[in-house]
């Protein structure tokens, strides 16, 4: 149930998100790439592309249009969002960090993602599945 509700706010987030990166960009091909940090205080590294290709680094408060997260979003987002990439870099990509990335993007007015090793897509699936 808990479940259920932290992926509805992370599809409703990253949807409104990526509609408003679309329209600043005009485009409909921008997607957000995460990445590992290599520090604690930010374990995933925000990216901006556009058909793949990187735009810009970004934050999550600029991805999300926010100045100040008074709501501690993405203090909530994180840890599970980690977890779920760590399972995929260590199922998909032999523990390969440098080279895992995850992109989330509209499909279909949903929110879909593509994991990376490297340039190689090894697997598509909706965001309900990189929390299963």
């Amino acid at each position: 149930m808990l479940q259920d509700i932290f992926i509805g706010k992370v599809k409703k987030d990253f949807i409104k998100a990526i509609k408003r990166l679309n329209e600043e960009h005009s485009s409909e091909s921008i997607q957000i790439r995460l990445k590992f940090g290599y520090v604690e205080e930010k374990p995933i590294h925000y990216a901006i592309c556009h058909e793949w290709n990187l735009i810009k680094e970004s934050t999550y408060k600029e991805i999300m249009d926010v100045k100040l997260d008074l709501m501690g979003q993405e203090g909530m987002m994180t840890p599970p969002l980690y977890e779920a990439m760590k399972k995929f870099c260590i199922e998909l990509c032999d523990r390969d960090i440098p080279n895992f990335s995850a992109f989330l993007f509209l499909h279909g007015g949903d929110i879909a993602v593509a994991i990376y090793n490297g340039s190689n897509c090894v697997k598509m699936s909706r965001i309900e599945d990189l929390f299963a």
